[in-house]
C-alpha cells in the first residue's frame, strides 16, 4: 500500500467500544517502509490521529483537525489566505512538466517520466545526516536550473500537508547542513555522473507540483482550506530566506501510444550551479 487512506485506519478501529477509539489512535502509529514487509523504514513513527484530518463549518468559522489538533479559523482570515495562494497559483513558475497520464500509476513512475524531460528524478532518495537520522528528501526532481521539484498526488489535505513541510525541511537543511548539501551532490552525481552540482549548492527555488487523484484542476476552489493555510507557511518561510517559490498544477490525460515531447538532454550543462 504506498500510503494509507482513512479508510485503512477506520477499518482497524471496527467493534472498538465508543471511548476507546481516540485512545487506540493515540497508541497506534503508522511508519513508511521502503519495503512491503515492512522491514526498512524510512520515516519516523508517527501517531495514527495525527494522520486524520477533517474540516468542518460552523457558522462564521471553519474547525480543522489536523495534526491531531483542532483550528478554528475566521472567514475574513481565510478570504486573506486564498487571495494569496490564488496569487501563487497562477503565477508562472517556468517549469513545464509532462501530464499525469492514465499509465502512470504512482509518483515514482510519474518522476521517472519526468525524467526523460531533462530533469533528475530523486525520489526515494533520502539524505540521512546527524541532523537528520531519519533522512529527508531533497526533492522529488531537480531541475537543470537547481530548481527543487516536489510532486505529490493528492485526495486529501494530509498528504499536501507534508509535501510542503518537506519543501521547508529540504530547504533548511540543504542551506544550514555542510553534510546535507555534500550528500546531495553525491546523490546527483549518482544519477547523472559528472552533473556540476557542487558541495555548496544552496537552493534558489522551490516549486510545488500537484496533482488531484479527481483529476480537477488546481485551484483554490478545489484546493483543500487547511493545505491552503499549509502551503501560505511554507511559501511565507521559503521565502523569507530569499528562495522563490510556486505552485503548479498537473494537468490529467489520458495515456498515448506515444510522448510527443522528445527526451532531453540532462547532461548538457554550460557551467555549475551552487
Amino acid at each position: 500500500m504506498p500510503s494509507p487512506a482513512i479508510d485503512d485506519i477506520l477499518e482497524l478501529l471496527e467493534g472498538m467500544p465508543p471511548g476507546r477509539r481516540l485512545e487506540a489512535l493515540t497508541a497506534g502509529y503508522i511508519q513508511m517502509h521502503r519495503d512491503e514487509a515492512g522491514t526498512d523504514p524510512v520515516s519516523a513513527q508517527v501517531k495514527a490521529r495525527k494522520w486524520i484530518t477533517a474540516e468542518i463549518p460552523l457558522g462564521a468559522s471553519r474547525y480543522f483537525h489536523h495534526e491531531g489538533r483542532w483550528f478554528e479559523i475566521g472567514d475574513q482570515y481565510l478570504e486573506g489566505v486564498r487571495s494569496e495562494v490564488d496569487a501563487l497559483l497562477t503565477a508562472p513558475a517556468g517549469c513545464p512538466l509532462p501530464a499525469w497520464t492514465t499509465d502512470l500509476a504512482t509518483e515514482e513512475e510519474y518522476n521517472l517520466e519526468a525524467a526523460k524531460r531533462g530533469y533528475i528524478c530523486l525520489d526515494r532518495r533520502l539524505i540521512k545526516t546527524a541532523q537528520h537520522p531519519h533522512g529527508f528528501e531533497a526533492a522529488d526532481l531537480l531541475a537543470e536550473d537547481g530548481t527543487l521539484i516536489h510532486v505529490k498526488r493528492a485526495a486529501s489535505s494530509a498528504p499536501l500537508s507534508h509535501l510542503f513541510a518537506q519543501g521547508r525541511i529540504s530547504a533548511d537543511a540543504l542551506r544550514y547542513d555542510a553534510e546535507a548539501r555534500a550528500e546531495f551532490a553525491r546523490r546527483v552525481r549518482e544519477r547523472h555522473p559528472g552533473h556540476p552540482v557542487g558541495d555548496g549548492f544552496t537552493p534558489r527555488k522551490v516549486v510545488y507540483a500537484i496533482s488531484f487523484k479527481s483529476g480537477k484542476a488546481l485551484t483554490t476552489q478545489n484546493l483543500f482550506t487547511f493545505a491552503q493555510v499549509s502551503l501560505l507557511q511554507a511559501a511565507r518561510a521559503l521565502r523569507a530566506q530569499g528562495i522563490d517559490v510556486s505552485v503548479i498544477g498537473i494537468h490529467c490525460s489520458a495515456a498515448a501510444s506515444q510522448r510527443s515531447a522528445p527526451p532531453m538532454s540532462v547532461r548538457a550543462y554550460s557551467r555549475p550551479f551552487s
